[in-house]
């Protein structure tokens, strides 16, 4: 799927771009350190069946929905390793789950992502300026601000921009001071810290606009209607249905919410500042209240997944089976899964 021409195609029209503009899959299809990622990738796409291949090629070279599609071909990656061969959106009592798994019994698995909200995507243009010219800086630091409060922060025009970086640069580069992890500085009206060190060679400016959030309700809601629209095919094939949970990078979402709500906890999560680095953002659970009732769904369902989705592998996937369904899952033998009994 990275054909010559089709990385050419996106050089063209992303390479002239600075570097918070270009989407990921622009990353992913040119960057030399990312040649692992694009062959477990290629790899996984070559095992798909036709005519489901081709259908998830097109979505996996489109900028926008990528995530979502890069996360449906991790699983299937992950399926695969198990000795299974997952087929793209069969049809299936007039329904189209995202991967179909012939076997006995067979699968019927859909994926669900947690995404960043769109008025965090908003506000995140509005720094782009800023946070590009802080990354010419050679220090591999990440940077906060952490003042004025974010109720009147907004960013800084062009030509304050400028000299911010500029005398960044310099404070980050003193040989008689250089500044630690949890050192400050005030320029132009703005309090920067030093948050921790970062991968590669340039700072990275947190994103002061905070992050993503989710609580359990809204988690056990988006299964159950997960489960509503596959529970009827899954009966008619007699498969094992499952719900597999995932989510971008500073979204709020994360395993502790997921055992949370299974276990009848209310839970809140959010997290500030997700960083353009896979991973690394600031993020805390709330626990609410207890039920002391773990969660029950419909039968139909077999399982909830949990997917953490790798980059020089696919990752792996944790399996929460259901004590009353009406279809076991069977053991997928693979390192790449592991099992949380109980649920």
């Amino acid at each position: 799927m990275f054909e010559e021409t089709f990385t050419e195609e996106l050089q063209r029209r992303y390479g002239s771009r600075p570097r918070s503009q270009r989407p990921e899959l622009y990353i992913v299809a040119t960057d030399p350190g990312r040649e692992k990622q694009r062959a477990w990738m290629s790899t996984a796409v070559t095992l798909v069946p036709a005519p489901g291949r081709t259908k998830l090629i097109t979505r996996l070279q489109a900028a926008r929905g990528f995530l979502t599609a890069y996360h449906e071909l991790a699983l299937a990656a992950v399926l695969q390793d198990a000795q299974l061969v997952p087929e793209y959106e069969t049809t299936i009592a007039g329904v189209t789950p995202d991967w179909f798994v012939p076997g006995r019994p067979p699968l019927v698995v859909e994926v669900w992502t947690r995404q960043l909200p769109d008025p965090i995507r908003v506000a995140a243009d509005g720094w782009r300026p800023l946070r590009d010219r802080v990354h010419t800086i050679p220090v591999p630091v990440g940077l906060h601000i952490i003042s004025p409060a974010r109720e009147v922060l907004s960013p800084p025009d062009a030509a304050t921009g400028k000299r911010i970086v500029g005398q960044l640069q310099s404070w980050l580069l003193s040989t008689v001071a250089p500044p630690v992890v949890g050192a400050r500085q005030v320029i132009e009206g703005y309090e920067f810290r030093v948050a921790q060190p970062v991968p590669g060679l340039r700072a990275i400016l947190h994103t002061p606009t905070g992050g993503g959030w989710i609580d359990s309700s809204l988690l056990l809601e988006e299964v159950r209607r997960k489960v509503s629209r596959y529970a009827r095919g899954a009966r008619e094939r007699g498969a094992s249905l499952i719900v597999v949970v995932a989510a971008e990078a500073g979204s709020g979402m994360d395993a502790n919410v997921l055992k949370a709500a299974l276990a009848g906890m209310q839970s809140l999560s959010h997290s500030i500042d997700p960083l353009p680095v896979p991973g690394q953002a600031f993020q805390w659970t709330i626990q609410k209240w207890s039920t002391g009732v773990p969660e029950t769904f419909d039968p139909a369902l077999s399982a909830i997944g949990w997917l953490v989705a790798g980059t020089d592998s696919p990752g792996t996937l944790t399996l929460f089976p259901m004590a009353n369904a009406e279809q076991a899952v069977p053991r997928l033998s693979s390192a790449l899964v592991a099992w949380e009994e109980g649920s």
